[in-house]
């Protein structure tokens, strides 16, 4: 076989600020769990308490009780392992007729698709479909597949490089708000200021000249 290791710098970006945001937050929980104690709590269930707060990344940190006390330090070779693999995957094919580019290609290809499932399915709360009558199963499918459609023509248009970038503009563009103004009888629509980054987003979905005469 041949094994392709490919390296995404944007998917670098996004790991590690996520891994990061996690730890931070876990390292806070556990700061308030020790700073709380009363002296009244068994080690037992201090370390349990520790240990549902880190969970996520709990390789990530050592929690090391010697009977009197607990202390909670960095895993410094787990994190180090960790920044080592950012941005990096391995591809292994038994095809050794494509290139390096072709197979990457097909591989990623494959892989937009996978992801464009678990994300609509992860949105639209997905139910087992044996309960479903036929008719029922036929326009549930319907649903999906124009999910399917309406999020690849999204990160299409927006060139956005993971699922990441999808979600955010979708949040960012749910924080437009319309208002109706009625003057005794005469209504009036009034959209919210748009910042920056919302122009940006109407714009490359080519919704500016209809939406807001932008």
């Amino acid at each position: 076989g041949r094994a392709i290791i490919c390296f995404n710098h944007s998917d670098l970006e996004v790991e590690r600020t996520a891994r990061l945001k996690k730890i931070g937050v876990a390292e806070k929980k556990v700061a308030e769990i020790l700073s709380s104690q009363t002296g009244n709590e068994t080690l037992k269930g201090l370390e349990k308490e520790i240990k549902a707060a880190i969970r996520g990344v709990s390789d990530f940190f050592r929690i090391n009780n010697d009977g009197k006390k607990i202390t909670v330090t960095p895993h410094d070779e787990n994190r180090k392992a960790a920044r080592l693999r950012d941005g990096k995957c391995l591809i292994f094919t038994t095809n050794f007729e494509k290139s390096t580019a072709e197979i990457i290609s097909t591989y990623f290809g494959k892989d937009i698709i996978e992801k464009i499932f678990d994300c609509f399915k992860n949105w639209l709360d997905m139910q087992p479909v044996r309960h479903f009558e036929e008719g029922k199963i036929d326009v549930y499918i319907f649903i999906c597949y124009l999910a399917y459609l309406a999020l690849a023509l999204y990160r299409h248009h927006l060139g956005v490089s993971g699922w990441e970038g999808v979600e955010d503009s979708l949040d960012e563009l749910g924080r437009i708000r319309k208002t109706t103004l009625d003057f005794g009888g005469e209504r009036r629509d009034k959209i919210s200021v748009l910042t920056t980054e919302q122009k940006e987003i109407i714009e490359k979905l080519g919704f500016a000249d209809r939406l807001f005469g932008l």
